[in-house]
């Protein structure tokens, strides 16, 4: 919510331009003077940088720019007109034709900043923290939003909370739906020169972060030094939630082969395997055969039960009449479990893309796996790469994704040469 938008409210005077061809006739369209829409167009084109249209003696043509820009503005009102028919079910067909600016987006950027940080943060100081506001000025919004809709947003809550209607929550998604189309078109935009520029949001699981996804941003920034690439993060339900609006392009490394959400797929990228991960002298590696009683005996380093490794480990050793060793930390911070086993005698359950560089310094060690947890070990984990289903991906995600796919291939060929099979 965060990222740099164009003025909505200029952005949607530009398709009515588009559409109709006459600066007149779109100011007696909405109200206003032929030379405000004309400093509405000029302040877009100063914002992108782009010349929309050319002046003609037969009216006002769009550029191919602008025809590029207007197709995502006309997908994003497309998303509105979802929250609109929400909307006309919760309060009927009289009351949503109160609304026309909103559904057309023709509204304030700092209208739908703050409704949608408010929707998150559930209170307005700190949704005027995120974004840089005073108090007064997200609750000056809010309520003009709610003029606009004539129906309340929000419904007051405990401790001064706020928690958004129903409706609200069908605005809000639409409405990150509406700036995703919106971001990728000024993805293209940016793009044309065939120079890909513009920003992918990530989401990443611990295992991804440290091999997987540096090799990819490394990469990434040597072709294209103009990609901004941010790193979201959240739970895995949550950035789920976020790839599903849109607000979030991609999360790296899930393990889930099926999302949660029919908005949401997966494409696999590296299969990999579970190890029992030590420092390199630890008493273990040097015993000549495993012995499990050893092993569920010692101290353990293990992610949180909602995490799916843990919870293999957990069923696993259930249906082995195994109790579950009591970790003596839980983390899914990858670089903290590394840190606690260079320093104690704890074991750890780790991915080899987690940890390959360290083995392979001979800093850290695979334990020899006990036959009773071979079942476990010796099955293939999957990391996959999840993003909206059916969204056309701009330059700058689509970017990503051939990178991503890239890397992991080439990992997957090094674990192939050092005889890590799955």
């Amino acid at each position: 919510m965060k990222l740099a938008y164009p003025n909505l409210r200029n952005l949607s005077r530009m398709l009515r331009v588009i559409d109709i061809g006459s600066l007149t006739h779109v100011g007696e369209a909405v109200g206003r003077s032929q030379q405000t829409i004309s400093h509405s167009i000029q302040a877009l084109e100063t914002e992108l940088g782009v010349r929309l249209f050319e002046r003609t003696s037969l009216g006002t043509r769009p550029t191919r720019e602008a025809i590029m820009l207007g197709a995502h503005a006309r997908s994003a009102i497309a998303h509105l007109a979802k929250a609109r028919e929400v909307f006309r079910s919760h309060y009927g067909a009289s009351a949503a034709r109160r609304a026309p600016r909103v559904w057309d987006l023709n509204i304030s950027n700092r209208h739908v900043f703050a409704f949608l940080s408010l929707c998150e943060q559930r209170e307005s100081r700190r949704a005027a923290g995120e974004l840089g506001l005073d108090v007064s000025a997200v609750r000056k919004a809010i309520r003009a939003l709610e003029g606009q809709l004539g129906q309340p947003l929000f419904e007051r809550a405990s401790r001064g909370f706020l928690i958004p209607t129903e409706f609200a929550e069908q605005l809000a998604r639409q409405l990150k739906m509406a700036l995703a189309e919106i971001r990728a078109g000024l993805d293209e935009l940016l793009s044309l020169g065939g120079v890909i520029q513009g920003e992918v949001i990530i989401g990443a699981a611990p295992h991804a972060r440290s091999i997987l996804l540096p090799l990819i941003v490394a990469r990434l920034h040597g072709k294209y030094p103009r990609l901004t690439l941010s790193l979201r993060y959240d739970s895995y339900d949550d950035l789920e939630k976020g790839v599903s609006c849109r607000d979030v392009d991609f999360v790296l490394g899930s393990e889930r082969e099926h999302p949660t959400s029919p908005d949401v797929t997966a494409h696999p990228l590296l299969r990999d395997r579970l190890e029992i991960l030590a420092r390199a002298d630890h008493p273990l590696a040097k015993r000549p055969g495993p012995d499990l009683r050893r092993y569920l005996d010692a101290q353990w380093v293990l992610p949180p039960r909602y995490v799916p490794m843990r919870r293999r480990l957990g069923e696993f050793l259930r249906s082995q009449g195994l109790a579950e060793p009591i970790p003596v930390f839980e983390t899914g911070d990858s670089e903290i479990v590394k840190g606690l086993l260079l320093e104690t005698d704890c074991l750890a359950l780790a991915l080899r893309c987690e940890c390959a560089q360290e083995v392979e310094h001979g800093i850290l060690t695979f334990l020899p796996c006990p036959e009773p947890l071979a079942a476990l070990l010796r099955s293939p984990v999957t990391l996959h790469l999840t993003f909206p289903a059916q969204a056309t991906r701009p330059p700058s995600a689509q970017a990503f994704f051939d990178e991503a796919a890239s890397v992991a291939a080439e990992l997957q060929e090094q674990y192939s040469q050092l005889g890590w099979t799955t």
